[in-house]
């Protein structure tokens, strides 16, 4: 089957959303169809009998060892891939089976439709949009209060980490090799924190216990609005291609892959306390806040640590928190930015004065 390359940017185009009848699927899949593109939603079998008239509703268990016939047709004939597909809670068995296996299968499926396409020409946009998660990063081996962008290593130690980062990591390792050995390209897109009006909850808050919730230190929070989100990930699956972030030599097919990776970060995210204090007019209300210094529970983290060493088995059985790689990735004072994501995604530059957009981003 051979695709065309040469889409412009706004042109209407054929766009297959997986997990179409989440969260943010369903923000995505109708934003898409306002753009005019053809979108065919992937959901679960018995799922979002609401979706959208304008997509083309696919019921299909992506869990399951085989693709259905009418998912593979529509990855086949898509344009871009917006792969949204997985899960937020379980496992390592849960998330190998309902989010790593669906990944593998997917870019199959794409890398099979593009075999015999020839070489990807360079302005193109994806084939795929993976839509990852800030875990992934390397936290406890940043200082306090450094930045954290798309350079950030990766997490060293996925094994102190919970499922869902190593499920994510494994999704992006997967992504990486369909760049770089089938010679699909592949836009990684890392949402921090997704929330909407209605729906401020987020793990980075703190940890709630008997109604209480306890706050660590007062961090900046990583949050983005569920419809700047797909806003973004909409212009993640449109916008060309024209820079790889790792090296792609050609593969077997003949196409040269190439992968982009873009954190999505609202322009002026908050200070925890500052978005704990706007759950006081919601039912997520805590009944208090007990706040914990974080020099204290960066000390719980180490002792977490040691005992990680000493006792790798006692260890395995500690809740995630006490582990100082997770304690990290939660609530690590640190800098976030979305330059990468306004001058690649949104089309702004980024703040000519990287200081100054720093000590913005650093405001409650």
């Amino acid at each position: 089957m051979t695709h065309a390359d040469t889409h412009t940017h706004n042109a209407e185009r054929r766009i297959v959303v997986t997990g179409a009848a989440g969260f943010i699927g369903r923000r995505v899949v109708a934003a898409r169809l306002d753009n005019g593109d053809e979108v065919a939603a992937i959901v679960r079998p018995g799922g979002a009998a609401d979706m959208d008239a304008g997509a083309r509703r696919i019921e299909a268990d992506l869990s399951e060892p085989s693709l259905s016939d009418a998912a593979l047709d529509a990855i086949g004939s898509a344009d871009t891939v917006i792969h949204l597909a997985g899960r937020m809670t379980g496992d390592d068995r849960d998330h190998e089976k309902d989010t790593v296996a669906p990944t593998r299968r997917v870019m199959e499926a794409i890398a099979a439709s593009r075999g015999g396409s020839g070489a990807a020409s360079p302005g193109a946009p994806p084939d795929l949009v993976l839509v990852s998660s800030l875990s992934v990063y390397g936290y406890a081996s940043l200082p306090d209060d450094g930045p954290l962008d798309e350079l950030t290593p990766l997490e060293p130690d996925p094994q102190f980490r919970d499922a869902y980062a190593r499920a994510k990591l494994a999704q992006e390792a997967l992504a990486r090799r369909a760049a770089q050995e089938m010679g699909l390209r592949v836009r990684v897109v890392r949402p921090g924190a997704v929330v909407s009006d209605s729906r401020l909850w987020t793990a980075r808050l703190g940890v709630r216990a008997a109604g209480r919730l306890f706050r660590i230190g007062d961090p900046i929070a990583p949050i983005i609005h569920v419809d700047e989100c797909a806003a973004a990930i909409c212009a993640a699956a449109q916008t060309p291609i024209d820079r790889n972030d790792i090296l792609c030599e050609p593969a077997e097919t003949g196409r040269t892959g190439a992968f982009d990776v873009v954190n999505l970060i609202g322009d002026s995210p908050p200070r925890v306390s500052t978005h704990i204090e706007k759950l006081a007019e919601t039912d997520e209300a805590p009944t208090s806040v007990v706040k914990i210094p974080w020099r204290i529970a960066k000390v719980a983290g180490q002792a977490g640590a040691l005992i990680a060493l000493i006792a790798p088995g006692i260890a395995a059985r500690l809740p995630s928190l006490a582990r100082a790689e997770a304690l990290h990735a939660r609530f690590k004072p640190l800098q976030y930015h979305n330059h990468r994501m306004r001058s690649r995604l949104i089309g702004h530059s980024p703040p000519e004065d990287a200081k100054s957009a720093q000590e913005t981003m650093s405001v409650s």
